[in-house]
């Protein structure tokens, strides 16, 4: 067992500045369990996975998991013990897509919408992950009509046929938008981000790009809207018209940032470079991103964190969970007992997936 000592704090600091804290850690032996004092957790994990080609999480069980790669030719990978299998192909045929800026699980399903270059959407296709490669069983959906508007970066799925997006028309000042392939609506909604920085609707459009949604697992109302820049939260909840029903803010840090006479725009908060967040039917985890002049983050690159915040649906804080080595993305069972890390073994230079038990209950 390890014997880890945290010094106490009395709650999570919401500020723009960091909290420096320190632990001490005595290990005994080779094992080590998460031990929890005052809302902060300490995690050890074993590697699960070597020799993996992983950009991005996509879903995630206790023995298995699918990760997403832009380089590949075959974009997806589910690993699954000593095993492997990949899926969606790079191309232009019909079961093949060439940018697939952003993918979303609902259930055993898959979602991913493709773009004509890096511009206009132009399909968006379901595939069932218990049978990935049977396109007998694919749903291919061709959005094009959409036409000019920003890139679908983030999508959830509310029916078979309905989606709520962070793209719109550009110049809409909406940061999202609602979508029915069967229908083919494509139109905003009312959520606005109040952004400190008087500017542009077009400043406006490029910042809030990198915006994402994650989704409650049980819920088609209520979901988590992050900002990629600032340190910003919120947990929305929608009508069945689609209007949103009530807002809280969770960390209240939008991007701020400097507009020019050309309409470029530079960041001014240098501190709070974004949130990424994931989700379960319990929990919200908040990975957050380093400055951009750090030179590294303890070793690793500075776009590596070592730990989460965790809240639940209504906003409240419940722990921060702190990792043996720091990570690039991470995924967490729908079960909340188990999360995935990928990092980077330090003498090969080689990624690793790391694999954490939590003492997180789904209720």
């Amino acid at each position: 067992m390890g014997i880890i000592i945290l010094p106490q704090r009395q709650g999570l600091e919401m500020s723009s500045k960091a909290v420096p804290f320190f632990c001490l850690f005595f290990v005994l032996c080779v094992s080590c369990i998460g031990q929890k004092f005052d809302n902060t957790v300490h995690l050890c994990g074993n590697v699960a996975y070597e020799d993996v080609d992983v950009y991005m999480f996509v879903s995630a069980s206790e023995d298995s998991i699918t990760v997403f790669n832009y380089q590949d030719s075959l974009f997806f990978t589910t690993y699954y013990n000593g095993g492997k299998q990949k899926f969606l192909r790079r191309g232009r045929g019909l079961y093949e897509v060439m940018n697939p800026l952003c993918f979303a699980l609902c259930g055993d399903d898959l979602v991913i919408v493709d773009h004509s270059g890096l511009s206009a959407p132009s399909k968006l296709i379901t595939v069932n992950l218990r049978t990935p490669n049977d396109y007998s069983s694919w749903t291919i959906n061709d959005i094009s009509w959409i036409g000019s508007a920003r890139p679908i970066c983030s999508i959830i799925r509310l029916t078979q046929t309905s989606y709520l997006t962070t793209s719109g028309r550009y110049s809409s000042g909406t940061a999202l938008s609602f979508l029915d392939t069967q229908d083919k609506v494509f139109e905003p909604i009312d959520f606005r981000v109040p952004l400190v920085t008087k500017s542009s609707l077009f400043v406006q459009d490029a910042v809030l790009a990198s915006s994402a949604i994650t989704r409650n697992a049980i819920s088609n109302s209520l979901f988590g809207y992050s900002c990629g820049e600032g340190k910003y939260l919120e947990i929305v909840e929608l009508n069945n018209n689609h209007s949103v029903k009530k807002r809280s803010v969770v960390l209240n840090i939008p991007p701020k940032f400097d507009e020019d006479s050309k309409g470029s725009y530079k960041m001014r908060d240098r501190t709070n470079r974004g949130i990424r967040v994931k989700s379960t039917s319990n929990h919200i985890f908040a990975f957050y991103n380093h400055p951009i002049e750090l030179q590294d983050y303890k070793g690793y690159p500075t776009y590596y964190n070592d730990y989460l915040d965790v809240f639940d649906w209504e906003g409240k804080f419940i722990e921060r969970i702190v990792f043996d080595e720091p990570f690039s993305d991470f995924i967490v069972t729908p079960n909340d007992r188990v999360i995935y890390t990928s990092t980077i073994n330090l003498n090969t230079f080689m990624p690793i997936i790391k694999k954490y038990h939590s003492h997180l209950e789904a209720t």
